[in-house]
């Protein structure tokens, strides 16, 4: 048996915020990263038309996108993929990438990171 607390993440109660480097973005922290002792985090985020994560990368964290709905295009270094609804790529660390939305209705996505991306893990 585990001495562990349950923990339960109630959604109206998650807090929306955008993160570093991305445009008319909206985020929500699904498991945070310190709940999961560092191993891994993930995170609902909304893209609206016309928004875009800038081209960036993370030095600790690889990044696992999956794409809910919508359309985008993400640029891996110098490749370039287009995503839609059920599509995924996994993003190794140090890789360069932009994220941009090609629908007009918004992007909806669920990205995972390992271990658990930290607040100074997003680069220019």
């Amino acid at each position: 048996m585990t001495s562990e607390p349950i923990k339960h993440y109630v959604g109206e109660e998650l807090e929306a915020y955008t993160p570093p480097r991305h445009t008319l973005t909206s985020n929500l922290r699904l498991l945070p990263g310190d709940d999961a002792n560092g191993a891994v985090s993930v995170v609902r985020g909304t893209i609206e038309h016309g928004g875009s994560a800038l081209p960036h990368r993370h030095l600790k964290s690889t990044q696992f996108l999956h794409i809910l709905s919508g359309r985008c295009s993400v640029e891996l270094g110098a490749q370039t993929l287009e995503l839609g609804g059920g599509d995924s790529v996994l993003i190794p660390t140090d890789v360069v990438h932009h994220v941009e939305v090609l629908s007009t209705e918004p992007l909806e996505l669920i990205n995972v990171y390992y271990p658990a991306l930290a607040a100074d893990d997003t680069i220019e």
